[in-house]
């Protein structure tokens, strides 16, 4: 049974351009009280237009306590994704009361299960270091098919970094860990306001200032053979990822976009396993492409 968190406090960046923002606020908030006995969200905001902030009030559960900041000391308009960090560590010590906190993007839909899942799973994967994590998902409007737009290449089951839990259920570490939010119980975001991950210039990868507000510790002590401590639910009795484990980017930017650079797999596609007909030609034509490789730079060492 999922016992509800005792205070959960959420922190949104949100960029406000007249679009449907406004609307996938909406969607996003939806089940937030679903999660916890107290809810607090703090909305940061690029306006001061305070029919923008009635509009911002009225979608939210009368339960949940809301406030809305507009910072004036970003300097560029990429860092407003960044003043979560100073909001986390003021509530952090101003409130001991608060057990968990949520940074989220404006259109990222997190479910109760989503939630329920992390719960189930982090106390199982903090003895390993890692941490229950998510894929971001998008609908396709013609097929209504599930398509990950951030994990760039499929990967082999048994090559992948992972963690066995119990029979056929595995924790998978995919080779892109961007999830556009993060979830942090106390103890955690101690490390986290108290270590270089904090840091605006700390990261292992090449993402970009804005995204690399959602890394939380994602990247801080990684455990040996794994590229982060994200790790998502895997079941290899159907080959997929944990339903559970994915989560909405709402408004279906990339999928729906005509844009030959843009990675396109379907969400069950992104493993390949020993039942994929074409796995073993896969497998070796990546093994026959390392010797190759290797035989290649042992010849120029040579000469």
């Amino acid at each position: 049974m999922f016992k509800k968190f005792e205070f959960l406090l959420v922190v949104i960046p949100f960029f406000y351009d007249k679009k449907k923002k406004i609307k996938n606020l909406a969607i996003i908030s939806q089940d937030f009280t679903k999660f916890s006995k107290r809810t607090k969200v703090i909305v940061i905001t690029n306006t001061k237009n305070k029919f923008v902030y009635k509009k911002i009030r009225d979608i939210f559960d009368n339960k949940i306590n809301i406030e809305i900041i507009n910072p004036n000391y970003l300097g560029h308009p990429y860092l407003l994704t960044w003043v979560h960090l100073d909001i986390f560590r003021r509530e952090f010590f101003k409130n001991k009361k608060i057990s968990h906190f949520l940074y989220i993007e404006d259109d990222i839909k997190i479910s109760k299960e989503n939630v329920m899942y992390w719960s189930k799973y982090k106390k199982t994967l903090n003895k390993f270091k890692l941490l229950p994590s998510f894929v971001r998902y998008e609908i396709q409007k013609k097929t209504k098919k599930k398509f990950s737009v951030d994990v760039r290449d499929k990967s082999y089951f048994h090559l992948i970094p992972k963690i066995k839990i119990k029979k056929n259920y595995f924790f998978i570490n995919l080779p892109y860990s961007y999830q556009a939010m993060y979830l942090m119980d106390r103890n955690l975001m101690k490390v986290h306001l108290n270590s270089i991950s904090s840091n605006p210039d700390f990261s292992s990868n090449i993402w970009n200032i804005r995204e690399r507000a959602s890394q939380g510790v994602s990247f801080l002590n990684i455990p040996k053979k794994f590229k982060s401590r994200n790790v998502v639910g895997f079941n290899l009795d159907n080959n997929e990822i944990d339903q559970n484990a994915l989560i909405h980017h709402i408004p279906n930017t990339y999928i729906n976009k005509k844009d030959k650079f843009l990675s396109r797999i379907l969400i069950k596609d992104l493993i390949y396993s020993k039942n994929d007909e074409k796995y073993s030609l896969n497998l070796k034509q990546l093994i026959n492409s390392i010797i190759k490789k290797f035989n290649r730079k042992n010849c120029l060492q040579k000469k």
